[in-house]
């Protein structure tokens, strides 16, 4: 057999090729395996329309139907129209939830009540900020040492996808537990 002769252009070309071909089947595998999750279907979330996962928060949860979605650094608005329900991630110099909000409390005068109810792993809170606000609901989870997951609304018509958010929430980082 002879010799194949390979110009030094084909042989350029042939090298490319195989970079860009490993780029492309090494983008496919990491972005199936970043996208892979299993969750456990609720009958909650099944009235959610769109899975969004934070990288920088390291959590997802389920969005509303109808509902849009920003996020601003610690903070994700979920607005429906006027109204809207806030997710923030908030460090605090506390060990616990309830030394965060006493802490909370003395430095704003507010009014904090919670009747021991706890659901999904969030203790439920009612917080009043003074006589012209209407008061906020808010669900608070504890997620490492000092770091805290919030979920609140003022907005009583948003009840019931406040607690469907609590309820597909999962944190995506080291949890406390």
């Amino acid at each position: 057999m002879g010799q194949v002769n390979i110009s030094k252009n084909h042989h350029k070309l042939i090298l490319v090729s195989l970079a860009i071909l490993f780029i492309v089947m090494y983008a496919f595998i990491f972005r199936t395996k970043s996208s892979t999750t299993t969750r456990i279907s609720s009958p909650q979330s099944e009235t959610m329309s769109n899975e969004y996962t934070s990288t920088f928060l390291k959590f997802s949860f389920f969005v509303p139907s109808g509902f849009e979605v920003s996020e601003n650094g610690n903070s994700i608005k979920i607005k429906k129209g006027a109204n809207r329900i806030i997710i923030d991630k908030i460090y605090g110099y506390s060990n616990s939830t309830e030394e965060y909000l006493n802490l909370l409390k003395e430095r704003n005068h507010l009014i904090i009540t919670n009747n021991g109810e706890k659901r999904y792993g969030f203790d439920i809170y009612t917080i009043k900020y003074g006589d012209n606000k209407s008061d906020e609901l808010i669900y608070i989870k504890s997620i490492g040492e000092t770091s805290f997951i919030s979920i609140s609304t003022s907005s009583p018509e948003l009840y019931d996808e406040l607690d469907q958010i609590a309820t597909s929430f999962e944190y995506l980082g080291d949890t406390k537990e």
